[in-house]
C-alpha cells in the first residue's frame, strides 16, 4: 500500500472518531492513570514484560520478551476503558500492516487483556524519536 494511501486511512479515521465524540484525542487522564499495576516480569498475554521503553498520548510502550524466549517485541499497551482505545489501536495495526517500509516498524499482533488494549510491535533499539530529531542536523532527515 502506498504511504499516502497510508496517511489518507489514518486521516479518514482520525476524522471519523472527531465526529463521533467531538475530539481528536483519546483523554489521557483516563487512558494514562498516574499509575499503572503492570510491572516488570509481569506476564501480558504471550509475553513477559521486561522494561518500560516510554509513554504517549495512548498509552505506554514496553519491552517485552514472549514465554516461549525469542526476540525481544515492544508491547503499546493502553488503558482499555473506554472502547474508542481499542478501535485506535486496532487502526494502527491495520495501517502499521499495510506498510512496507524499511524505516517504519512491523505490527505483530493485537489483543486484549482485562482492562487493557494491546499492540504488539517489533522492538528497535535507538534514541527516542524526539532526540534523534533534535539531533539530526537540519534538512537531512
Amino acid at each position: 500500500m502506498a504511504i499516502s494511501k497510508v496517511f489518507n486511512l489514518a486521516a479518514s479515521s482520525l476524522q471519523q472518531r472527531r465526529a463521533r465524540t467531538g475530539q481528536l484525542r483519546i483523554n489521557c487522564a483516563k487512558v494514562l492513570p498516574h499509575r499503572t499495576a503492570l510491572r516488570n516480569t509481569e506476564q501480558v498475554g504471550g509475553y513477559v514484560l521486561n522494561k518500560e521503553l516510554g509513554h504517549g498520548s495512548s498509552g505506554r510502550v514496553w519491552q517485552a520478551f514472549p514465554v516461549e524466549g525469542a526476540n525481544p517485541v515492544a508491547i503499546k499497551l493502553a488503558r482499555a476503558d473506554d472502547p474508542d482505545v481499542n478501535r485506535v489501536i486496532q487502526d494502527e495495526l491495520e495501517i502499521l500492516r499495510g506498510v512496507d517500509h524499511s524505516n517504519i516498524i512491523k505490527a505483530m499482533e493485537f489483543f486484549t487483556i482485562p482492562g487493557w488494549a494491546c499492540l504488539v510491535l517489533e522492538c528497535f533499539e535507538g534514541c527516542p524519536l524526539d532526540l534523534a530529531v533534535r539531533d539530526t542536523v537540519r534538512g537531512s532527515l
